[in-house]
């Protein structure tokens, strides 16, 4: 077999010498020139689409900022000395109607009160009895005050349920005979119907609450108008029929929405809101023009909530920098992009110029707003009127993904004819300028006939010359590497194959001739069988799986798996071995989940292929550490052991085919040699990364990093969960690390 290597590398020598040597001297010489020629012709294409592209991306860019200079001038002009809602408004209102590029404008002051837009909610102030409390009150008013008071009281206590049912029915029947308050008879008998309810008096309970339908717009039950209340409390109890449902949900959504001020916060009103959503969907109402024109108010208020929250999470931190510092910030700095939704939209910010008046104090205050996309439309359309284009060139211009504005031949916005793409800087507004040219397409197909001649050319005189030489030459190869690998293979399997089969054999053997009549003891030799066929088992899905790789026909299923279950998996299929070797596993685990999209049971193989060998090659320290975390965008499992190492020359090739480290040599340690190639395989499979870190004496670290599970994006495309997947393909390296080699797809 040495003599044919050597007859093999003379033969390949000298066809290298004679033959291919000149031929790619020659071909390589082809090649460059004439990618250098192309790839000016390119670069002047691209160059000159480049500058048209910029000149009109610099035009927009400065038309946005002169009308974002009209609007801060403005503002200061028309801003109100004091902040109060109607004159806030009135500004507002102003602004708007003067800039249509104002959209959702926010007011905040330098320390966080948000002055616009007002808070939709919690507007109910205290009651105050018609005139102060005095000494020229009458007695008579006193006592009708007193008994107001004490009736409020009874029936907070009630609604709180410290009080037994028959005595608060007897408070609420009392307070309906004696107090002549609209809002608190009202009060009295929605408390009246709960209690009737909780009796199963449903009958009864109906009628209370139709006499609460009418009860005054005063009338709160913790946080919510009791109206809306007491129409969805009748609705869940089912009292009303389809038809009559319909009109109830109707006012009591009305009563909600139009009314938002008569709630204590949003959260009470998005509670009541769900509620309602809930009926719609029990009583299959269908929607008309009301429930429409109900529902366009209710998605105002929450885009006012929305903006409000905004202000508090988001943008106040990057007002109060601003304001600490405002000479740092030109008007191109003043923008905040922000996905909002579905979209993105960009909002811009500026102090205005004199302090206002906030609770007799004078602020600093900050106005912002969110750029209109269609005033952005029509600042690009007015610039791209007549703008003196080629008539080779067609030019889109994308705001937010959308398409918004074409000049030029529609004809030429082919994917292939796009020579130039230039975008806004972050953080202006997202508007990409993409110029096509119907220039590239003679060009590129000129580019691709001289290439085409060329490469023919080229190949054909490689063809003739050494067709015949290289395919000899391959088999021979082929065949002298196959028969060595497959000796090998074949006697390390064997080897393998045989120390379970003959454990399993002579400890069944003994327990079947009867010599074993302790119950201990059987149950060691059971276990001893059970591990041992554990290993076997292993052994053959590990050659199978190697040999369904080599054919291309390994197919994964692959699901959600959390990477602590697959440690934990490996680890107990090792437990027996464990225990009676006397190894120590230390196991390190986060508390929560580490998902990635794999196929559960071979990512168990990774785990069990890469712990035997640390336990297999640990030396006389048997210690082996397995750990899972999650690092960035990827989730790692870990497998540590002071065993005898790994060469660092041999560190590349421990994941080849049937190859063995020289550590191993002369030891007892013996193994097939496609354990590692198994594990990178399915690695390479799953779009993970596996990494070596070895010293020879000391031991060895193997990481895996696999892709952590994000919903939209493996969601997205996916398909069949099940897919095949070929062992052959390139390798890319990993990014650099603290570890020493690493292999991937």
């Amino acid at each position: 077999m040495k003599g044919e290597q050597r007859e093999f590398r003379r033969i390949s020598m000298i066809l290298l010498l004679t033959v291919f040597v000149p031929t790619g001297v020659l071909a390589i010489i082809s090649v460059f020139a004439q990618q250098r020629e192309s790839a000016f012709l390119l670069t002047e294409a691209r160059e000159n689409a480049a500058i048209v592209a910029q000149a009109l991306m610099s035009r927009i860019e400065n038309a946005i900022l002169a009308e974002e200079g009209k609007v801060r001038r403005d503002a200061n002009i028309f801003c109100p000395e004091e902040a109060t809602t109607v004159r806030l408004s009135e500004f507002i209102s102003e602004i708007t109607k003067q800039h249509t590029i104002v959209s959702a404008p926010i007011m905040v002051t330098e320390e966080g009160v948000v002055l616009y837009p007002p808070s939709p909610f919690g507007g109910v102030e205290a009651r105050i009895p018609t005139r102060p409390f005095s000494a020229e009150w009458e007695q008579e008013d006193v006592e009708l005050q007193r008994r107001l008071t004490e009736a409020r009281i009874r029936l907070s206590r009630i609604a709180r349920g410290g009080v037994d049912t028959e005595e608060a029915l007897r408070d609420c029947l009392e307070i309906l005979r004696e107090i002549e308050n609209a809002e608190l008879r009202a009060l009295a008998r929605f408390q009246i119907a709960k209690l009737l309810l909780s009796r199963q008096d449903k009958e009864a309970a109906r009628k209370e609450l139709l006499e609460v339908f009418s009860a005054p717009p005063d009338a709160i039950s913790e946080g919510v108008p009791l109206s809306a209340e007491a129409r969805l409390l009748y609705l869940e109890q089912k009292f009303a029929a389809k038809e009559e449902a319909g009109r109830i949900l109707k006012e009591a959504y009305a009563n909600s929405v139009e009314h938002p001020e008569k709630f204590a916060n949003y959260e009470t009103f998005e509670r009541l809101l769900e509620r309602i959503d809930k009926l719609i969907s029990i009583y299959e109402i269908q929607m008309d023009d009301d429930f429409k024109r109900l529902k366009m108010i209710r998605e105002s208020i929450e885009e006012t909530v929305e903006r409000i929250a905004r202000v508090q999470g988001d943008f106040l931190p990057i007002f109060r920098e601003y304001l600490l510092a405002p000479d740092n910030y030109s008007q191109r700095d003043c923008h905040i992009r922000r996905q909002v939704g579905a979209k993105t939209r960009t909002f811009t910010y500026f102090s205005l110029s004199q302090r206002v008046s906030v609770k007799g104090k004078k602020v600093r205050t900050v106005f912002a707003y969110a750029l209109n996309q269609s005033h952005l439309e029509e600042i690009i359309r007015t610039i791209t009127t007549n703008p003196g284009i080629q008539t080779d060139m067609a030019i889109n211009f994308i705001i937010g993904g959308k398409v918004t504005n074409t000049v030029g031949d529609k004809r030429n916005i082919l994917p292939e004819l796009l020579v130039s793409t230039i975008e806004t800087p972050n953080p202006l507004p997202p508007i990409t300028c993409e110029v096509y040219s119907s220039h590239i397409r003679s060009m590129i197909g000129w580019m691709f006939g001289r290439s085409l001649i060329n490469s023919c050319l080229v190949s054909l005189l490689i063809i003739v010359s050494g067709l015949g030489v290289l395919v000899l030459l391959r088999g021979i190869r082929r065949e002298i590497e196959f028969v060595k690998m497959r000796s090998q293979f074949i006697s390390s399997v064997t080897h393998e194959l045989k120390t379970p089969l003959t454990s399993i054999r002579m400890l069944a053997e003994t327990i079947q001739l009867g010599r074993i009549t302790e119950q201990k003891r059987l149950l060691e030799y059971m276990e001893v069988i059970a591990a041992e066929s554990e290993r076997l088992s292993r052994l053959i899905t590990n050659v199978l799986d190697f040999a369904r790789l080599e054919e291309g026909k390994k197919e994964y299923s692959f699901d959600v798996v959390d990477l602590r279950e697959v440690a934990r998996q490996a680890v107990a299929v090792f437990a027996y071995y464990v225990h009676y070797a006397g190894f120590t596993i230390d196991f390190s685990l986060p508390q929560k989940p580490v998902f990635v999209w794999g196929d559960k049971e071979s990512l168990e193989q990774v785990a069990l292929n890469l712990l035997s060998n640390a336990i297999k090659y640990s030396g006389t320290d048997k210690w082996v550490k397995i750990s899972v975390l999650s690092e960035e965008k990827n989730g790692v499992v870990e497998v540590e052991d002071h065993g005898i190492g790994i060469p660092e020359n041999e560190i590349e090739a421990i994941f080849e085919r049937f190859h063995r480290s020289s550590a191993t040599a002369g030891t007892h340690r013996t193994g097939t040699g496609i354990g590692l190639s198994l594990v990178k395989s399915i690695v390479k499979a799953h779009n993970g990364i596996i990494e070596v870190d070895s010293e020879l004496g000391k031991g060895s670290i193997f990481r895996v990093l696999l892709p952590l599970y994000e919903e939209k994006r493996d969601g997205e495309g996916s398909g069949s969960r099940r897919r095949t997947v070929n062992s052959d393909g390139d390798e890319r390296q990993p990014t650099n690390g603290r570890l020493r080699s690493g292999y991937s797809d």
